[in-house]
């Protein structure tokens, strides 16, 4: 009898808040959400998709023998975003989200007008309307505003051991398009993942001239966010 009343006190521990959680309405959904997302972007040029959280890099490692030897590792690079949301209605809601980006691509053959780096910071500021609901599950479309700063270092050639490089500057502006789906969570959390691209229709840097080519600061940019929300 004391077990029984043991594992009774569990199940009911366990089941009243599943219980509670199955039985919320969609209409109990906060109108502030808070979300933290790690961007998978793709820029339609030489430079890779960053797929993974750990990236290729490489670092100067000591030898016994007090020599230094350069060796691939991998590191986590400070590539990942947050987000506020807020409803303003059944079906629409307001975002502000800023993305810190930083990478370095690793390739021995350079090739003219190669990007090697790229470092900036993205505030977007959007509306969001939602176009299909399912129990936790919401779908959402997004137009935004884009604003990024920072910096792209671009290959133009090598003069022996030197490689010329040139940076661009980047001060730009452009527009949104996307999708947003989220899946609600017990205790106010949600799981999202959100579909999008931009074009900077104002570039701040005219570029750089070589030989005959030409070249600008990246003008496409298509991401998948993955991230962890809170509302409140």
């Amino acid at each position: 009898m004391r077990k029984l009343t043991y594992w009774a006190i569990i199940l009911g521990c366990v089941g009243l808040p599943v219980t509670a959680w199955g039985q919320t309405p969609a209409t109990s959904r906060k109108k502030n959400t808070i979300e933290v997302f790690f961007p998978v972007s793709h820029f339609f040029d030489e430079t890779t998709t960053n797929w993974g959280i750990l990236i290729p890099t490489r670092r100067s490692v000591r030898k016994p023998d007090g020599t230094y030897s350069r060796e691939d590792a991998r590191v986590i690079p400070p590539t990942f975003g947050l987000t506020f949301m807020r409803r303003i209605g059944d079906k629409a809601s307001l975002s502000v989200s800023g993305t810190a980006y930083m990478r370095n691509y690793l390739n021995d053959s350079r090739v003219p007008g190669e990007t090697l780096t790229r470092e900036y910071g993205l505030i977007s500021a959007g509306y969001l309307h939602e176009i299909l609901a399912y129990r936790r599950m919401h779908v959402q479309a997004l137009g935004e505003v884009s604003y990024r700063a920072g910096s792209e270092m671009i290959f133009i050639y090598s003069y022996g051991w030197e490689a010329i490089v040139e940076s661009l500057s980047l001060r730009d502006w452009g527009l949104t398009a996307g999708l947003r789906g989220t899946y609600d969570l017990p205790w106010r959390f949600l799981l999202s993942a959100e579909a999008k691209y931009t074009r900077f229709v104002y570039l701040y840097d005219e570029g750089v001239s070589f030989n005959i080519d030409r070249e600008v600061a990246t003008l496409h940019d298509l991401t998948v966010k993955i991230g962890l929300g809170y509302q409140f």
